[in-house]
C-alpha cells in the first residue's frame, strides 16, 4: 500500500478510535507537545525522497485563549538515512547519517476547540532556524566511482502546517497534520550551494500534555 494512503487511513483510524473511547470535563490550557513522528522531504539528503523519523522536537504552547497558542520549541534529529533513488541507475545511494539542531517560534490556531467537543481542526505557521550535519559514504554514481559525502547546512525559514487534533481525557493531546516548509539555506562541504528550498511534509504525529497553571489542576478552564 502507498504511503500516503497508509498515512490516511493511520489518521482516520486514530481520530475514530479516541472518539469512541474519549468523554470530557474540562479544557485545559498551556501544553508540552512531542513530535512523536514526522514523514518529510529533507533537503540535506542526496536523493529526493521522503525519509521517516521519530521523536524530532519539543515544544511549549502557551493558550492566550482556547483558540489562539504561542509556540517556542526545540528541534533535533540524530538518525541514519537509507538513501537511494530508485528512477536513476546512476544516483547515488547508501547510508548517511543526518544529525540536526535548531529552534522554532510561531502561532497556532484552534477551529471549534469546545469543552463538549475533544475534536477540532488547527492550523499552525512557524519560523525556524537550524544546523545540520549529513555524512556518508555512497556507492554508484555515473562512472560508479561512488562519493564520499560531508556537508554542513544552515537553513531558515517557515513551516506551514495544517490537520486534526484531540483532547484526551482530561490532559492528553494527540494531532495528526501535514504541511509544507519554505526558506533559505546554505551548505558548506564536499558541496557548497545556497539557494531556496521548498518541502513538503506528507505526515506528522504530535503526542501532548496540558498542564496549565495551579488553578487549572483543579478546576479544568471552565471561564474559557
Amino acid at each position: 500500500m502507498p504511503m500516503n494512503k497508509r498515512s490516511t487511513l493511520f489518521a482516520v483510524f486514530i481520530i475514530f478510535f479516541l472518539n469512541a473511547n474519549a468523554q470530557h470535563r474540562h479544557m485545559y490550557t498551556d501544553k508540552i507537545v512531542l513530535s512523536l513522528y514526522t514523514n518529510s522531504y529533507l533537503t540535506e539528503t542526496i536523493n529526493d525522497k521522503p525519509v521517516s523519523r521519530f521523536v524530532t522536537g519539543l515544544n511549549y504552547q502557551v493558550s492566550i485563549t482556547k483558540y489562539l497558542e504561542i509556540i517556542a520549541g526545540t528541534v533535533f534529529n540524530f538518525i541514519p538515512v537509507t538513501d537511494y533513488n530508485r528512477k536513476a541507475a546512476d544516483a547515488f545511494y547508501g547510508s548517511g547519517k543526518f544529525k540536526e539542531l535548531g529552534f522554532d517560534l510561531g502561532a497556532n490556531l484552534n477551529i471549534g476547540r469546545t469543552r463538549k467537543v475533544p475534536y477540532y481542526a488547527f492550523g499552525q505557521i512557524l519560523g525556524f532556524y537550524s544546523t545540520s550535519n549529513y555524512s556518508g559514504n555512497f556507492s554508484g554514481g555515473f562512472s560508479g566511482q561512488g562519493l564520499i559525502f560531508d556537508n554542513k547546512f544552515s537553513k531558515y525559514g517557515a513551516t506551514i502546517t495544517a490537520g486534526l487534533a484531540y483532547d484526551l481525557p482530561e490532559r492528553g493531546f494527540i494531532s495528526a497534520a501535514i504541511g509544507y516548509s519554505m526558506g533559505s539555506y546554505e551548505e558548506r562541504g564536499t558541496f557548497s550551494e545556497e539557494g531556496i528550498f521548498r518541502l513538503f511534509i506528507p505526515f506528522e504525529v504530535k503526542l501532548g500534555y496540558y498542564f496549565g497553571k495551579s488553578h487549572f489542576r483543579k478546576h479544568g478552564c471552565n471561564t474559557m
